[in-house]
């Protein structure tokens, strides 16, 4: 899991600062669906690529995997499909063990004669490496309480921009990161630290389900922890925060609101019935149905949901070439999370799209709030995860 990958690499740089003094750096992906990595200071990245075939390999595969699903889906997999297709290809090309083990001594042999047509000796490496830092190990008591307060409480932001709900792992998982470059006097003040830190994260956060027991103060220790039942264990606990509660129920509201611009019903199916799908095609009844239901259902915002091909792009194209047919060229614009999804959803529905955190325009502040045009506006609340379809002029 992803929190034990995050301690397993402070611990190890911890235990190399203290036995060899090194040092770490971030180091800048080759691709830009990868995040930073942490490197020891002093290993040059092409050695760290000879040493990484089986990334490469899996990288190549899930490759391969985002291939077929455009073609098969003719759109980009969204992020978390492209995780699932990464964790697909790990699977496929893991080959099995050598059924006869090779020698350490052998290994370590060819692993020097690879490093060595890179030009990295040993002597060059640990010279770049060994006994590079100047600082000493930090222990409990060179944290302040200001500061786990005031880095918790980043702990707590950093994943609310990731996702709407989230557990202790989550948490714990970003802590490390965090703190990804603050080398520790031991491995127990390292696990305190983060504990802290997901602590005071937790804290901060708001819990949307509670526990269902508590044990009693007698029982047993197999069967207790912080005074919980192992049967109700404290990382089953899903938190949120604030803002994001905030923004579901301003959601919800301008569900509910019908005091938004829409079409006469009548316009509404003749703009439909005039308008070929996604790629010429004919929209089915429940596509044409749900394109009737957002023309004229007047609500400020509308939300279309559905497995990846049951045809939301096609309804919603249904729906933006319905609309500019009573309204004009130019009456809606698509919205998107980032400028790559932009992109791909403008081509899609034929749009000038745009990154939604861009919008409205700096310039258009001041007027584009009173423009009627319903707007394509992904969104994952905490009790929601769908497309929206919104008229822009009535969402603030």
């Amino acid at each position: 899991m992803v929190a034990a990958s995050e301690h397993y690499n402070g611990l190890l740089f911890d235990e190399l600062r203290r036995s060899l003094g090194t040092e770490t750096e971030l180091r800048t992906p080759a691709s830009v669906e990868r995040n930073p990595s942490r490197e020891l200071s002093g290993i040059d990245a092409g050695l760290i690529t000879e040493f990484s075939a089986r990334a490469r390999i899996i990288e190549l595969e899930k490759d391969r995997l985002v291939r077929l699903w455009n073609l098969e889906h003719g759109t980009n997999p969204s992020d978390a499909t492209i995780l699932k297709l990464r964790q697909q290809a790990t699977l496929s090309t893991r080959t099995a063990k050598d059924a006869q083990p090779v020698p350490l001594a052998e290994r370590l042999t060819s692993w020097r004669r690879r490093a060595e047509g890179l030009g990295c000796s040993p002597e060059r490496l640990s010279a770049g490496t060994v006994h590079q830092s100047r600082t000493r190990p930090l222990t409990g008591a060179d944290l302040s309480l200001e500061w786990r307060q005031v880095t918790g409480q980043l702990v707590m932001d950093l994943v609310a921009q990731k996702r709407a709900t989230w557990n202790r792992w989550n948490l714990l998982a970003e802590a490390e990161r965090v703190c990804a470059g603050i080398r520790m006097a031991s491995p127990a003040e390292r696990t305190a630290m983060i504990d802290a830190l997901a602590d005071e994260a937790q804290t901060l956060s708001v819990p949307l389900n509670d526990y269902r027991y508590i044990a009693p103060e007698n029982a047993r220790a197999d069967l207790a922890a912080d005074g919980h039942t192992v049967f109700d264990p404290a990382t089953d606990r899903v938190f949120t925060n604030a803002r994001i509660l905030a923004d579901e129920e301003a959601i919800m509201a301008a569900s509910h609101a019908t005091d938004a611009p829409g079409l006469e019903p009548w316009d509404a199916v003749d703009a439909v019935t005039a308008t070929p799908g996604s790629a010429g095609s004919v929209l089915f009844a429940d596509q044409q149905d749900a394109a009737l239901r957002v023309l004229s259902s007047r609500r400020r915002l509308d939300a279309l949901t559905g497995p990846a091909g049951a045809g939301k792009t096609a309804t919603m194209k249904a729906v933006s070439d319905g609309w500019q047919r009573i309204h004009g060229p130019g009456s809606v614009v698509a919205l998107a999370p980032a400028a790559v999804s932009a992109d791909v959803l403008g081509d899609a529905l034929g749009l000038g799209a745009e990154n939604v955190t861009k919008w409205p325009p700096r310039q258009a502040r001041n007027w584009c709030w009173s423009v009627t045009l319903p707007s394509w506006i992904p969104s994952t609340p905490a009790g929601c995860s769908a497309g929206s379809t919104a008229p822009a002029g009535q969402c603030g």
